[in-house]
């Protein structure tokens, strides 16, 4: 650390360093990864004397202390201080407590990022998808104008309201932790605000496993999506109010508790739906997993992102570090017509979902060790998989049970993520995509994206 001599010249500590120093520390014991530490986290470090911490530095009292609270309480105590002090009675006993503490690495497998949602869902009549200009089957961000705000109050409304949570990859994480049946070994990141929808996402993500490390910001309240349920539970629309979710920023990505999590996992995944909030994000985890051969996955996910010139763009920009791509028939189609307005492309407007496919698992592509996987549901109707130049199809599980549909493309990526996991990501793609098709099954069978206690892969 640098310093510098004072008039007396007793060397005096250097401030900024000083912050820097704390600042690394303070990363070190949020092991949450959520830019806040709890009493929890300061117990695994400082034991008793972790509510006198908690007392000291929390200022405004809400029982968590933020890196600028930790850095304000401190830096007021220690005023004053030569370099030697400094270290001797803040940083050496400090880095003694965190080494004491046993804290370990992360156990991260599968790193996801996305948009955390609660879903506020029910059973409606077709007329409700008309008044606001809805359509079966179809997800869409709320209009800027206003017109689809009363709608999450007419859902609140009605008897058959439910509250589930939600967001594409969040509820793929929770599926696959689910079948893994290894203590967090999916890492999840997003952003949430600081209030009850965030609360409630937060203890359903940790009950299914998942290690949930959110960035919190306090002033935009938790996104939401509201899931209306029509055709007897054979079809859904989505309409997502992204809230503190639009907010998530790559510098979360590089804090060292993220970090770490990041450089532990082997297998990547994320919706399509966290390009409209952070395509840096993204870029910065499928450039980590192609220079260590590891692999990244992400999903279409929606019509519209094609049709988005700014979301398009960003989707091609990760085309070519992507190592399986996931997509529905209405998906795929829309991309592939969207591609064809480039005559270079090598997509033609019409193109079968077989040569769809095909011809993506053929775009170019970073990583040259690993070819690509592309993924087509058809929902009823079989998968389509393409990769390295082979065509394979592959049956869904009947089901006579069917409950809601919404999550079933969610649960379809998590049981084949897990299955991915398990096999070391060496799986042929009937396997993956049967372990999709279980998932989903089960999936479909329940109210939203849940799962019954005994969820296991059959033996």
């Amino acid at each position: 650390i640098n310093a510098e001599y004072g008039e007396d010249q007793a060397l005096v500590m250097d401030v900024e360093a000083a912050r820097t120093t704390l600042s690394g520390l303070f990363n070190q014991i949020d092991t949450s990864g959520n830019q806040l530490l709890d009493l929890a986290e300061l117990t695994a470090v400082f034991g008793e004397h972790a509510e006198e911490f908690l007392k000291y530095c929390d200022g405004n009292a809400d029982s968590e202390i933020s890196l600028e609270e930790w850095l304000d309480g401190i830096m007021g105590d220690i005023q004053g201080l030569t370099e030697e002090q400094f270290q001797t009675d803040w940083v050496e006993r400090m880095q003694g407590c965190i080494a004491a503490a046993g804290i370990v690495p992360p156990s991260t497998q599968l790193f996801c990022m996305g948009n955390p949602l609660l879903d506020i869902s029910a059973v409606v009549d077709e007329a409700l998808l008309g008044k606001y200009e809805l359509q079966a089957n179809d997800a869409i961000l709320v209009n800027e104008d206003g017109r689809h705000a009363p709608l999450y109050g007419e859902l609140l409304a009605m008897p058959n309201v439910g509250f589930v949570p939600g967001g594409a990859t969040q509820n793929s994480a929770r599926v696959a932790q689910a079948l893994l049946k290894i203590p967090k070994a999916v890492g999840y990141v997003g952003c949430v605000g600081k209030d009850n929808y965030s609360a409630k996402l937060q203890e359903a993500s940790e009950a299914a496993g998942v290690d949930v490390a959110y960035m919190v910001d306090s002033n935009t309240p938790t996104g939401k999506c509201g899931v209306l349920v029509t055709a007897a539970g054979a079809a859904r629309s989505l309409v997502t109010d992204l809230g503190a979710a639009n907010n998530y920023k790559i510098a979360h990505a590089t804090t060292e508790a993220v970090h770490a999590r990041i450089k532990a996992a082997t297998v990547f995944y994320s919706a399509g739906f966290f390009q409209t909030v952070s395509p840096d994000t993204m870029i910065h985890v499928a450039k980590h997993a192609a220079e260590a051969n590891k692999i990244f996955c992400t999903n279409l996910s929606a019509p519209f992102l094609m049709m988005v010139p700014p979301f398009f763009a960003a989707i091609k920009e990760t085309i070519p570090y992507t190592d399986i791509l996931f997509g529905n028939e209405a998906e795929a189609e829309v991309f592939c017509n969207q591609m064809a307005e480039d005559e270079s492309s090598g997509f033609t407007k019409g193109m079968s979902l077989e040569d769809v496919a095909a011809t993506i698992a053929a775009m170019p592509k970073v990583n040259s060790q690993r070819d690509r996987m592309v993924v087509i549901t058809q929902g009823g109707e079989e998968t389509i998989v393409a990769k390295s130049g082979n065509l394979d199809k592959v049956p869904i599980i009947p089901c006579d049970n069917l409950v809601d549909t919404n999550g079933a493309g969610d649960a379809f990526v998590g049981g084949f993520l897990a299955k991915l996991v398990l096999h070391n990501g060496d799986a042929s793609a009937e396997d993956l995509c049967n372990a999709g098709n279980f998932a989903a099954n089960v999936i479909i069978q329940q109210d939203g994206c849940t799962f019954p206690d005994d969820f296991a892969f059959p033996q």
